[in-house]
């Protein structure tokens, strides 16, 4: 079944999304993957994203492997109750005002990473710092390390090359999941931590490990 925009400007409700993760997976999948989610729904990739994030930030949904989403007991409990996902930011959430802060080093380090897509931190640091930031380096190694845990990147298998004979090289993050400029921050609920990304009024807690892409030319 493909769900299209209507011409009224009605699209895709996290309802619709989570109808689909439980029907993908009652019919044998461990999760559905978000590239199949886009043949599926008519609608730009990123607004079935946007949807994902706000179901996960509900707890109605849960990322099974990167790219890949199932319902939680929750989720399919809603649903077969007969309810609904209601819409706007989950209770709790003040949504941010959308104005960019440009001059903030974790904006500037989030912006790099948006436009580098593939690149290790000496990249980043050297696209985002500015002359009067302190430490950078090891504010951007924090920085992206929360990025993964949380699931917006991934460590690639190969490193870049280091210019010293002992170096290991460098690690090369991906970024895998974005909902916009505004950049995600550490942010703690009912004492675990995890990452709130303003873009989306959602919060994900953190992952312990993550897994590494079988290819890396693979799309998320």
């Amino acid at each position: 079944m493909t769900f299209t925009v209507q011409p009224d400007g009605h699209s895709l409700s996290q309802t619709d999304v989570l109808r689909e993760l439980i029907k993908v997976v009652d019919g044998g999948k461990a999760c559905a993957r978000l590239d199949e989610l886009d043949q599926t729904f008519d609608v730009p990739r990123n607004r079935i994203a946007t949807r994902i994030s706000g179901l996960m930030g509900r707890g109605l949904a849960r990322s099974s492997r990167m790219g890949c989403y199932a319902p939680t007991a929750s989720g399919r409990a809603l649903i077969a109750s007969g309810g609904s996902v209601k819409s706007g930011p989950k209770k709790g959430f003040k949504r941010t005002p959308r104005a960019i802060p440009k001059k903030t080093l974790q904006a500037r380090l989030w912006r790099s990473i948006l436009v580098l897509k593939r690149a290790t931190v000496s990249e980043i640091v050297q696209r985002a710092a500015v002359e009067n930031d302190a430490n950078p380096i090891p504010s951007c190694r924090r920085y992206v390390a929360n990025l993964a845990r949380a699931g917006y990147l991934i460590k690639l298998p190969r490193r870049k090359k280091g210019g010293a004979p002992t170096s290991n090289g460098e690690i090369i993050y991906w970024l895998v999941e974005s909902h916009g400029r505004l950049p995600p921050r550490v942010r703690a609920k009912n004492g675990e931590r995890g990452m709130y990304d303003p873009n989306t009024a959602s919060w994900r807690p953190f992952k312990e490990s993550q897994p590494t892409p079988k290819a890396e030319g693979a799309a998320a």
